[in-house]
């Protein structure tokens, strides 16, 4: 019973860390292509 609600804990844990990650990526695409747009309107 404990090893099995240690594996859920990693489980929740690693589910947690998988969305921060995918939340992240996201944030750094938009403000990549933030960053593209300005340059191409003030260099384009």
């Amino acid at each position: 019973m404990n090893r099995f609600s240690v594996s859920l804990i990693i489980e929740r844990e690693i589910s947690a860390a998988n969305g921060a990650n995918i939340t992240s990526q996201y944030c750094l695409g938009s403000a990549l292509n933030f960053f593209q747009h300005v340059s191409g309107a003030a260099f384009g």
